[in-house]
């Protein structure tokens, strides 16, 4: 997320919500399902297709997919318009403060 901040000021506002959702409505993609090139920057456009498929498919909820900025980690996409949206259990936003070292 750092990597592709402009500006810091937007870290004095960031909270941190936990959330929980059934393994069963989550796919994986994998490194080897995706393209060469898919770190590059700027991002190339093969990989929102990638999602736009995800989304209109509507064939799960949560799409895991591997982290850009940091090996052996992944992000969780969430499609809201998927039904079964109402069994993600989200929990109350809290405060969350970045180490300062991280914005010098």
């Amino acid at each position: 997320m750092l990597v592709h901040l402009q500006s810091s000021e937007i870290l004095k506002s960031y909270s941190m919500i936990p959330v929980a959702f059934p393994g069963d409505l989550v796919t994986s993609v994998t490194r080897e399902d995706l393209p060469n090139g898919w770190r590059a920057f700027p991002t190339p456009a093969v990989l929102q297709a990638i999602g736009d498929e995800w989304v209109a498919r509507s064939d799960s909820l949560v799409l895991k997919v591997p982290s850009v900025a940091i090996d052996e980690e992944h992000d969780y996409l969430i499609n809201p318009e998927h039904s079964d949206f109402p069994k993600i259990l989200i929990g109350t936003p809290e405060p969350f403060e970045f180490d300062r070292r991280l914005i010098k």
